[in-house]
């Protein structure tokens, strides 16, 4: 009874002075300071720079100049040379280049849409994280209320089987096996709170700084178990959706090396004004169209075309088989969640049995109908239903989290 009082004095100290966790609040903490995931949002912030730049091609060059020429007048009758210096503007404006510009742009959307879809995945992998440690915190604070309740049962069994001991009407067996009982409980709740803080350090490592000392979370398993975890395998999973994005880019890198083979057009102006030495100043305007027809280049733009159409086709099987593993993996999460909740339903209906069961016989051994061997046996029994529900209960949420995590889950903060 004095280690029964302990507890509940201890647990009504912790609950006033310890910090409540809110679980939205500790994944938005993990979310903002790991590193690898702000390494991903920097890469696609650069890809998103890098598709900006590649745009400007789109778009006609223009620049100032200004330059001082000398020219040999070996044929002038006063054999001098001729300095002329011209300054202005220039403009110049790729009219086409083999759409090589605008695949480049494609090329550098797919590589940002990459960088995302990893950004969701990596979310996911937290996500799953952090819950599969905060779970274990709930299921190890549940399990230490539901340790410290059957302790109480077997200490108070102990202090009745103790007294008919000692009044001659039970044997010394029965004593002891009573008094191993609670060490085996005790041992229990020790391990039950070890656990907790194993599960509590993971939270600390993913989060990057120590939790408070006393902490309360709101045991919301029971609700968590009745929403159905929804979603199926799309097109928009972030797995696939990178993998696409990876076949995409292959394809336009495949146009650009095309490209090679077409036509270049390009126009170039000039406005200026020239001053020749010892003349008078004049207009250099200049306008001129440039066509360039690649002809022959050592093969090498059809090698590279080759090399691009490879990836693309390598990557396109790659694609098609992660989807289908995918499927399987959703697949089978699911069928073991289902198989998992249903066992625990099951498990559930035990240990309202056990209990009703042993709480009749306590009552029947205390007036003298039954021997301590039948409390024994119903108490054991609905210990054991208690320890298998728990279990289940771990497999449960665990089962559930992988399947979220197959599925990408993420939440909006």
């Amino acid at each position: 009874m004095r280690l029964v009082l302990i507890l509940i004095l201890a647990t009504a100290s912790v609950s006033q002075g310890a910090t409540t966790l809110e679980w939205s609040s500790l994944l938005r903490k993990v979310y903002d300071q790991n590193s690898d995931l702000q390494s991903l949002v920097r890469s696609r912030d650069a890809a998103q720079y890098q598709r900006s730049a590649v745009k400007s091609d789109y778009m006609p060059s223009l620049f100032a100049f200004g330059d001082r020429t000398r020219e040999e007048q070996e044929t002038s009758l006063l054999n001098k040379d001729l300095t002329t210096d011209t300054y202005g503007l220039k403009a110049s404006w790729n009219l086409f280049n083999g759409f090589s510009t605008y695949n480049t742009v494609r090329k550098y959307n797919f590589e940002e849409r990459q960088a995302e879809s990893q950004i969701r995945t990596k979310m996911a992998d937290l996500r799953y994280d952090l819950r599969r440690a905060y779970f274990q915190m709930l299921i190890s604070q549940r399990a230490q209320r539901t340790w410290s309740k059957l302790l109480r049962l077997q200490t108070d069994q102990l202090s009745v089987v103790q007294i008919k001991y000692n009044n001659g009407g039970e044997a010394l067996w029965s004593v002891e096996l009573s008094k191993a009982n609670v060490e085996v409980t005790k041992a229990t709740i020790e391990l039950e709170v070890n656990n907790f803080n194993t599960a509590k350090k993971d939270v600390e490592v993913l989060l990057g700084e120590p939790l408070p000392e006393e902490i309360i979370l709101n045991d919301d398993i029971d609700s968590q178990l009745k929403m159905n975890v929804k979603g199926e395998v799309t097109d928009a999973h972030p797995d696939l959706m990178f993998l696409q994005d990876q076949v995409n880019e292959a394809w336009a890198d495949s146009a650009i090396q095309k490209a090679g083979f077409s036509p270049n057009l390009r126009a170039n102006l000039q406005w200026a004004k020239a001053k020749p030495e010892d003349q008078e100043t004049v207009n250099d305007n200049r306008f001129s169209l440039t066509l360039t027809l690649p002809l022959f280049e050592g093969f090498s733009t059809i090698n590279q075309t080759s090399r691009t159409r490879a990836v693309a086709l390598s990557r396109e099987f790659t694609l098609r088989d992660s989807r289908l593993r995918l499927l399987k993996n959703v697949e089978q999460a699911r069928s073991l969640f289902v198989a998992n909740l249903t066992y625990l339903r099951a498990k559930e209906l035990e240990v309202k049995a056990t209990n009703m069961w042993s709480g009749t016989i306590e009552k029947q051994y205390r007036l003298g109908v039954r021997k301590y061997s039948d409390w024994d046996q119903a108490q054991t029994k609905m210990i054991t239903s208690e320890r298998d529900y728990l279990k289940s209960l771990r497999d449960t949420l665990d089962s559930r989290i992988t399947l979220e995590k197959a599925l990408a889950v993420t939440e909006a903060l």
